[in-house]
């Protein structure tokens, strides 16, 4: 146990000078080793917060990174399938074109990221809330969970129609008094 926090406190380290070359280097070719830390990290309640790292195209599948802050990175085309985003707070994340099957998304805090093209399937989302302008377009999604029988699918025809159906309350909302006409919506 000790030997991990000594580790742990060095990953801070590299947190805390922004040396995110060697983050990245743990992160993919020690995945296990990564994985294990990070329960110890949650163990100790240390707080960690990674932010500009390139993790564009990299395997990631099954990496920890639950309770875990990140920002202003770039996951786009990146493969995190099995990956653990419990409880993390995701904020300028680009996971364009990602990978995300069987992810644990419980509890997450997705906000000004790029999901765009995204293939997320039999993740758990229960309590994930997404603010802060999140990019679904073209995004591919799909939930069961077999715990309350509920079905979640959309495709890009089914986003685009909601946002249509958005943009025009939101018309409606700034122009009470004109009279319905259509508005192109």
């Amino acid at each position: 146990m000790a030997e991990d926090e000594c580790v742990l406190d060095r990953i801070m380290h590299m947190v805390n000078s922004g040396d995110n070359r060697g983050l990245v280097q743990l992160m993919v070719g020690f995945r296990e080793e990564w994985n294990s830390l990070m329960e110890e990290n949650r163990r100790l309640k240390k707080e960690l917060h990674l932010k500009n790292l390139d993790l564009r195209g990299m395997d990631l599948k099954g990496i920890d990174l639950s309770g875990v802050e990140i920002e202003d990175s770039d996951m786009s085309g990146s493969d995190l399938t099995g990956a653990d985003l419990s409880g993390a707070r995701i904020t300028g994340v680009k996971f364009a074109d990602a990978t995300l099957y069987s992810v644990n998304l419980q509890s997450a805090r997705i906000s000004q990221s790029d999901f765009s093209r995204v293939h997320l399937y039999g993740s758990s989302t229960y309590n994930m809330h997404m603010t802060g302008s999140v990019n679904l377009f073209d995004a591919y999604m799909e939930r069961h969970d077999p715990s309350i029988e509920e079905t979640y699918r959309t495709h890009p025809e089914i986003t685009k129609r909601g946002f249509r159906m958005l943009e025009a309350a939101e018309y409606e909302i700034e122009h009470p008094d004109e009279e319905d006409e259509d508005q192109g919506y």
